[in-house]
């Protein structure tokens, strides 16, 4: 009730733009923000962060994102206080990924938008019935790649599907746009050379199995590491293990797996400073089980290795089937040593790919849709003007 009344009492700040992200500082709500930066126009930038240890590196990135940083403000307040709540109060845009302050359920006179973190794969039903979301994550502006996803999103939110606009992911800019991605030399703190090919593995969490937890390794077959390495060496390609925050086993214990991979768990990856989506983009191909990380990566049409997808070990069923994917002209089943050739000879060549007009990817991501940061731009300049 308090929120309600003081969301009809406070005047929000014409130019202030909220961002609020989980982790801090990345995903949609980064690549959002690093877009409005090399925007023009004067603007007041908040950053509302769970954990203050992000601070210092949002300053330091500033003057390197923003050549016209005098014409901004940029105020990083923490989550945790009513100080954060009285920015997000009195901000006129405010853009998320899961959420802020969750007991603040009215829109009045803002606009605020829900950038998600990817179109599932795995089956999300209504968000409001995961412990972590009581209360129902507050848009006005939700998200999706496709007509496909515009229903799945529109049920996951409880909204209408007005509300859910079908746009790319701002979080894909560095994918689409080749003058938004960071300098090559960047990567060498991953251990990477210059202009030096490579396939980022991002492989997903297991929720349970039979209550036991379990790690993805546990899903691969006796002798695969090797030998996915090997063909990979031979075409000149680099292996990079990204692991999930959530993922169970030890970093160690990868290592011991994959000796000759770039290996890093979710602290050392932090520990880098880099977006996720800015190394993606340099990549020359993906492997993952089944994340959504593979309907982003689709739009570069580079390829894409599927490994180790077992539905027994999710405590989740899936909006797409595994056969859907793997009969897309972008994905290579590994399990087969054909494929797995060819999916290491075209990553090492570097090779784009073509994709049939029925093609599942096209399904996935709509190829007329607008650029989401710029879609999002031209609804603030409305809620403005309104």
């Amino acid at each position: 009730m308090a929120d309600f009344v003081l969301k009809h009492l406070v005047t929000p700040v014409a130019d202030r733009y909220c961002f609020a992200s989980f982790p801090d500082y990345s995903d949609n709500a980064y690549f959002m923000y690093r877009y409005l930066l090399r925007s023009k126009g004067d603007k007041e930038i908040v950053w509302v962060v769970f954990d203050q240890s992000v601070i210092p590196q949002i300053h330091a990135e500033l003057s390197k994102l923003n050549s016209e940083w005098q014409l901004l403000r940029l105020i990083i307040v923490p989550w945790r206080s009513l100080k954060g709540y009285w920015y997000y109060l009195t901000s006129s845009y405010v853009f998320h990924t899961v959420g802020l302050y969750t007991f603040s359920q009215c829109l009045h006179r803002r606009l605020i938008v829900s950038l998600w973190h990817g179109m599932p794969i795995k089956n999300i039903a209504p968000v409001s019935a995961f412990g972590e979301y009581p209360e129902r994550v507050l848009a006005n502006v939700y998200l999706a790649t496709s007509e496909f996803y515009r229903g799945i999103m529109a049920r996951a939110f409880e909204v209408e599907e007005d509300r859910v606009y079908i746009c790319s992911q701002p979080r894909c800019v560095p994918l689409l746009d080749m003058n938004a991605r960071i300098e090559s030399r960047r990567l060498h703190s991953i251990g990477l050379r210059d202009q030096e090919k490579f396939v980022l593995w991002m492989p997903t969490y297991r929720d349970r199995v039979v209550g036991k937890g379990r790690s993805f390794l546990d899903d691969l077959q006796a002798g695969f590491a090797a030998t996915l390495f090997a063909r990979l060496e031979h075409h000149g390609v680099r292996l990079v293990i990204k692991l999930h925050p959530y993922e169970q086993a030890s970093c160690h214990r990868v290592q011991h797996s994959f000796p000759n991979a770039l290996v890093f768990d979710n602290q050392q990856w932090a520990d880098l400073k880099l977006q996720l989506y800015d190394v993606l983009a340099h990549s020359t191909g993906l492997i993952s089980d089944i994340s959504s990380v593979m309907i982003d990566y689709m739009l570069t049409r580079r390829p894409i290795g599927m490994f180790g997808f077992n539905p027994n070990s999710y405590s989740r069923s899936c909006v797409i089937q595994a056969s859907e994917l793997q009969n897309s002209d972008l994905v290579f089943d590994l399990t087969d040593m054909t494929e797995l050739e060819r999916f290491s000879k075209k990553t090492g060549a570097g090779e784009i790919l073509e994709t049939s007009a029925l093609d599942i990817s096209r399904k996935l991501n709509d190829g007329d849709a607008p650029r989401g940061e710029e879609l999002l731009i031209q609804f603030c300049r409305r809620h403005r003007n309104a």
